[in-house]
């Protein structure tokens, strides 16, 4: 009778996060072989579930009753409301030089990072997807047009690739000076290049202080 109760579990579960992801779809194309090629984010996106559905099952419940599905489910609202304030993290140190354009490229860049943030630093993958889904659904619900331009902008490629190179800030700022049409304005990149790395040194501060039960 368990299994069966698990199983069914599983397949309810399975079919909900399906049903989120046709709704959701922001994607991030690149070129190269099949080894490049990744959709994030995605909110909605399936929770991994593997042949050992039991495990996967009871992964779920015990995170959220230990209370670390709930706080998954805040981080995502708390970085979401961070992203549509209109007086935002992203707007640390702006300039009255910046254009519209960079301002709206600030916001996407802490987007990125957050998201980056989410995926690869949650004590799980399970954890992440479910911050995440708040995180983008609450962006999309809120702000839809923002993260329709979001989708279309393709700054998510240039910076996926920018943060797996040697040097991951400063091709950030130059991918960030080429999305604002200013790719070979110096200062720009540079502005841009500390920008990224106090939104990571920020938002890292806030997942640590989220203290998920191990």
């Amino acid at each position: 009778m368990l299994s069966c109760f698990i199983a069914a579990f599983i397949l309810a579960l399975v079919y909900y996060y399906s049903n989120i992801q046709e709704k959701n779809n922001i994607k991030l194309c690149m070129c190269g072989d099949d080894s490049d090629m990744k959709i994030m984010p995605q909110p909605g996106q399936n929770i991994p579930v593997d042949d050992g559905g039991d495990d996967a099952a009871q992964e779920y419940v015990r995170e959220k009753e230990n209370g670390n599905m709930a706080k998954a489910h805040s981080l995502g609202k708390l970085f979401a409301s961070d992203i549509l304030d209109k007086n935002g993290t992203y707007l640390f140190g702006l300039s009255e030089t910046e254009s519209l354009l960079m301002a709206k490229h600030r916001r996407i860049l802490f987007c990125f990072v957050i998201d980056r943030i989410l995926d690869e630093n949650c004590p799980n993958q399970l954890l992440s997807q479910a911050a995440l889904n708040v995180f983008y659904d609450e962006i999309k619900n809120t702000e839809p047009e923002f993260y329709d331009e979001m989708n279309a902008s393709g700054a998510f490629s240039l910076y996926l690739i920018a943060v797996r190179s040697e040097t991951p800030s400063v091709n950030i700022g130059k991918a960030f000076a080429e999305l604002c049409q200013v790719e070979d304005n110096e200062p720009i990149q540079q502005m841009a290049e500390h920008l990224y790395d106090y939104f990571v040194s920020h938002c890292m501060n806030i997942l640590n202080d989220t203290c998920f039960s191990k």
